[in-house]
């Protein structure tokens, strides 16, 4: 079980990579045929695969599905809208995060490809 999990973690993350969104979807539905809705790396690898092939309102609603967000999930999240031109999107998702986990260095990269690619450089609140 766990060898199914991390192949469709990977599988995600390599599909995210070279934005190949019909095999990302055949991964999406394998691992949920086979092992249900359970596991956040497979569900994290998963928001970054539909965020980086530009079906960032597919990533959107799997984060919102999500119980188990973690960092690395909020973090796919900052940067898929932010590569998707919602730079408001992505500041509103990192100040949720704030309230409830510490933001490492990734997060707070995210932020800043967040305000250099979506031309929010003159936003004096994005850290609150």
């Amino acid at each position: 079980m766990k060898l199914i999990r991390a192949c469709a973690s990977a599988s995600a993350s390599a599909s995210a990579s070279a934005a190949a969104l019909t095999q990302g979807k055949q991964v999406h539905c394998q691992y949920v045929r086979r092992i249900g809705w359970r596991n956040v790396v497979v569900k994290s690898a998963l928001v970054d695969l539909y965020a980086r092939s530009e079906a960032i309102d597919v990533a959107h609603r799997i984060f919102m599905w999500m119980s188990d967000r973690n960092l690395i999930t909020r973090s796919s999240m900052i940067y898929g809208f932010a590569q998707n031109g919602r730079g408001g999107e992505a500041l509103t998702t990192f100040n949720e995060m704030m309230e409830g986990m510490e933001p490492d260095c990734i997060s707070f990269t995210g932020v800043l490809y967040t305000c250099s690619h979506t031309g929010l450089v003159d936003e004096d609140d994005i850290l609150t």
